[in-house]
C-alpha cells in the first residue's frame, strides 16, 4: 500500500513538474502595422495552445476573458521547446488591457498589461526608449543593473515602445543564455511593444524565429530582420546591418526596400493630410563614431546609404555597436550643421536639414573608448557609460534625453521643426483669395479707366437723346408724356451710332 502511495506522489510530482516547465515564458509584445492590433510572442518547452485572453483593465477585477484569440505555433531550431505567436485586434485607442496567454491545460502566463495606441489623430506626445547591447551577466557586467533600470515604474509608465538597435544577448547560440536575456526583460518586454533589428553579435535563428517584426506589411522578404511601420507622427524604419542573411548593398533586395519605403514615407510626410511629421531609422553598425570600436563609423556602409538618409529626410539615425553613447550634430557627408543653440542645459536644433546619429550600445556591455580625447567637430555630446536614449515625440518637436542607470541625465536637446506644413490648406485658401480680390481690383480699376474715358460722350448722347424725346413728344400724335421703353433705346443706340 505504502508502495502504491509513493508511486502516486510521485506521478502527481511529475505531473506538477511537467505543468510548471511547459507554463508560458519570454512573453514579449510587438507593434503590428495596423493600429488597432497588438502582436504577443512566448515560449513553452512542450507543444501547447497558442491562445490569448485579454479585454480592457478594469481595476480589482479577475475578469479578462472579454476576447480571445488562437494564434499559431511551431518548433525552433536555435534551442528546445516552441514559439508561439498571436495579434489581439480590435484594440481601442489609447486604454490599458490586460492579457494572458496560454491554456486551462498547460497553464498561463501572470497577468500582464499593455496601453493601446493612440489614435493617428491623436497629436499628445509619446515616448520611445532606445539602446543596443546588452548581453546578459557575468560575460557583459552591467546588463543587469540595466534591467533593472529599464523596470523601474516611471521609466515604464512615461514609455510607448522600445528600440532595440541589435546584439540583444550575446547567446552564441547559448540556450541558457537566451533564456537568462528573456527572462529577465520580460517584466519590460510584456508591457511594452519591443522592436529590434540584429547586429553582428546575433544569431540568425534567435532573430528570426523569437520575435515578430511587422516586416511582411511593409513589403520585407526578411520581416524580422528589416521592417517599418507607422507609430502616429513617427515612421520607423528598422535595418539589417549586419547579417548575410539579409545583406545591405547597392541594388541588394533590402536596398531597394529601403529606398522604396523612404520615398513613400517622405512622401507621407510632405502631404498635409497626413499625421506623419518623422522619419526615424534604427540600425546597429554606425556611420558616424568616434569611439574606439569603429574608427569614425563604418564608411562601406557609409557610401551605400547615408546618401538615401538625406535624399528622403530621415530626421534621426539610432544605431548600436560601438559601446558608449554618441549624438551628431546634423550631419551628411562628414558635413555637420552646428548652429544648435543653449536653452539651459538643452541643446536646440532648429528645423535640421540633414540627419542626426546616435550610437547607443549602452545596455550593458563592456565599455568601448575613445580614438581621440577631443570630439570631433560633428559630434555634439559622448558619454562612456550605461544608460538609454529617451525620444519623447510632439507634432513639432522631438525632445530627447540620454539617462544614465543611476538616473543621472548626461544629455539633453530638442528638435524643432518650424514647417507651415500642417498650415499648408489655409495659406492655399489664403493665396487663392488674395488672387481674386487683386483680380477684382485689377478688372474694377480698367472699368474705372474706362468710363472716365466714355463719359463726356456718354453724356453728350443722352442730352441728345433727351432732346429727341421731348420734340416727338410736343410734335407727334402721342398722348403719352414720354416714349416707349423700346424707342427709347433705339434712339440712344441711333444717336451713338451717329457719333
Amino acid at each position: 500500500m505504502q508502495n502504491m502511495y509513493n508511486r502516486g506522489l510521485l506521478l502527481l510530482l511529475c505531473v506538477a513538474v511537467v505543468f510548471a516547465a511547459n507554463t508560458p515564458q519570454h512573453v514579449h509584445l510587438s507593434l503590428s502595422s495596423s493600429q488597432d492590433e497588438m502582436v504577443v510572442i512566448w515560449h513553452t518547452v512542450e507543444p501547447a495552445a497558442s491562445s490569448v485572453q485579454y479585454g480592457i483593465h478594469v481595476e480589482d477585477s479577475e475578469d479578462v476573458a472579454q476576447r480571445s484569440v488562437t494564434g499559431e505555433s511551431y518548433a525552433i531550431s536555435l534551442g528546445t521547446g516552441y514559439m508561439h505567436r498571436a495579434t489581439m485586434t480590435g484594440l481601442l485607442p489609447n486604454k490599458v488591457y490586460k492579457y494572458r496567454v496560454g491554456d486551462a491545460n498547460a497553464g498561463y502566463s501572470p497577468f500582464f498589461q499593455f496601453r493601446s495606441r493612440r489614435s493617428p489623430s491623436d497629436q499628445k506626445e509619446f515616448t520611445i526608449v532606445a539602446f543596443g547591447d546588452m548581453g546578459t551577466t557575468p560575460s557583459q557586467p552591467g546588463s543587469d543593473d540595466f534591467a533593472l533600470a529599464l523596470q523601474q515604474p516611471a521609466v515604464l509608465a512615461s514609455t510607448d515602445f522600445v528600440l532595440h538597435a541589435g546584439d540583444l544577448c550575446y547567446a552564441f547560440k547559448n540556450e541558457t543564455k537566451i533564456d537568462r536575456w528573456f527572462t529577465q526583460l520580460e517584466p519590460v518586454m510584456a508591457q511594452l511593444p519591443y522592436m529590434i533589428v540584429p547586429g553582428n553579435r546575433d544569431d540568425e535563428e534567435l532573430v528570426h524565429e523569437r520575435f515578430a517584426m511587422p516586416g511582411a506589411a511593409s513589403g520585407s522578404s526578411e520581416p524580422n530582420f528589416y521592417w517599418s511601420t507607422d507609430y502616429n507622427s513617427v515612421h520607423v524604419v528598422g535595418i539589417s546591418t549586419s547579417q548575410a542573411r539579409a545583406p545591405l548593398e547597392l541594388d541588394s533586395a533590402q536596398y531597394r526596400w529601403l529606398e522604396a519605403d523612404l520615398r513613400h514615407a517622405a512622401a507621407m510626410v510632405a502631404d498635409p493630410n497626413s499625421p506623419l511629421q518623422w522619419i526615424v531609422l534604427v540600425g546597429h553598425t554606425p556611420l558616424y563614431s568616434s569611439s574606439n570600436g569603429h574608427d569614425g563609423g563604418n564608411k562601406k556602409l557609409k557610401a551605400v546609404m547615408e546618401h538615401l538618409l538625406w535624399k528622403y529626410g530621415v530626421t534621426l539615425a539610432i544605431w548600436g555597436d560601438d559601446h558608449g553613447y554618441e549624438r551628431t550634430y546634423p550631419l551628411f557627408n562628414d558635413e555637420h550643421d552646428d548652429t544648435a543653440t543653449l536653452v539651459g542645459d538643452e541643446q536646440v536644433i532648429q528645423n535640421p536639414n540633414r540627419t542626426v546619429h546616435f550610437v547607443v550600445g549602452t545596455a550593458g556591455v563592456s565599455l568601448d573608448g575613445w580614438t581621440s580625447s577631443q570630439r570631433p567637430v560633428w559630434s555634439a555630446a559622448r558619454a562612456l557609460t550605461w544608460g538609454h536614449l529617451s525620444l519623447t515625440v510632439a507634432d513639432s518637436s522631438i525632445k530627447g534625453r540620454f539617462v544614465a542607470i543611476d538616473g543621472q541625465v548626461l544629455d539633453s536637446f530638442k528638435i524643432v521643426r518650424t514647417s507651415p506644413r500642417k498650415f499648408l490648406p489655409y495659406i492655399l485658401l489664403l493665396v487663392v483669395f488674395l488672387a481674386l480680390v487683386a483680380l477684382f481690383a485689377r478688372y474694377q480699376t480698367r472699368f474705372e479707366i474706362l468710363r472716365s474715358a466714355a463719359g463726356p460722350k456718354l453724356a453728350k448722347a443722352e442730352a441728345e437723346c433727351a432732346a429727341m424725346e421731348s420734340i416727338l413728344v410736343t410734335s407727334g400724335p402721342y398722348e403719352t408724356s414720354s416714349p416707349a421703353p423700346g424707342l427709347r433705346l433705339k434712339l440712344s443706340s441711333n444717336s451713338l451710332q451717329r457719333r
